[in-house]
């Protein structure tokens, strides 16, 4: 029996297409693909599927599954179309009398929706999905407390301090969770000071360098500690550049 790759990833912009059926969608390297639309999610975009059938081995299939997940990857970010492929895995699990139930009724293995890719026998797998959404509610009082709270904390606030609470604030709005760790990232860096310490390093880096040049050293201790000073300096420039960039952005917006 053949096995399948098939891709469940979240599409930014939905797609204008009839979702009565599936789509034939060809991709370089690749075998002929099956588009089937989905569902919105949550909290934007859609739901796509992408089904690519008829390899030999379970093999053949993950090896094609993973290129198409690096096509899609790159595809979304050049051309800015926004497409999150997850990580191939899920939370979801049933207990072994559902599982005992389905095989019962369409002798099928059950399987949990993923959002990635998952490679099995055609025809042997039944998946299922299940979507929640769920809020958390606050009463104006515990409001009125945290505010209570935080007004100690702002007396003599810098404007390094507001980006890194601005920034901590963005995260908690973004669903995915690398969105999240970028923004609180940019929240600790943008309390730093930047321009001393990094000047300040970056001279200590160029004396160590001096020094090193003076040493009796093998040529190939030599390149090879030049080699990893570089690396620290140029890691210290580009961390300046990234902070800098991340503050004009957020103080322009606000």
């Amino acid at each position: 029996m053949p096995y399948r790759a098939r891709y469940r990833f979240k599409l930014l912009s939905p797609l204008t297409v009839d979702v009565s059926g599936d789509i034939a969608i060809s991709i370089p390297g690749l075998p002929v693909a099956n588009l089937e639309i989905g569902a919105n999610a949550y909290p934007f975009g859609q739901w796509a599927i992408l089904k690519m059938s008829d390899f030999a081995t379970e093999k053949e299939a993950r090896v094609a599954g993973e290129r198409l997940g690096d096509i899609l990857l790159v595809a979304g970010a050049v051309t800015m179309t926004g497409i999150d492929i997850g990580f191939s895995q899920t939370t979801l699990q049933f207990s072994q009398d559902i599982h005992d139930a389905v095989k019962a009724v369409d002798g099928k293995i059950l399987r949990a929706e993923t959002h990635g890719l998952i490679v099995y026998k055609e025809n042997t797998v039944k998946i299922v999905g299940i979507d929640a959404r769920g809020s958390a509610l606050i009463a104006s009082d515990a409001l009125e407390r945290r505010l209570e709270m935080s007004a100690s904390l702002v007396t003599g606030m810098t404007d390094r301090q507001r980006n890194c609470a601005a920034l901590l604030n963005d995260s908690f709005f973004v669903p995915q969770t690398e969105g999240q760790f970028v923004l609180r990232v940019s929240a600790v860096e943008a309390l730093c000071d930047q321009n001393d310490v990094g000047s300040e390093y970056q001279s200590a880096i160029s004396k160590i360098e001096a020094f090193v040049e003076k040493q009796d050293f093998p040529s190939d201790v030599k390149t090879t500690i030049n080699r990893s000073l570089s690396f620290q300096k140029e890691a210290v420039t580009a961390a300046i550049l990234y902070v800098e960039i991340s503050t004009f952005a957020f103080r322009k917006r606000r």
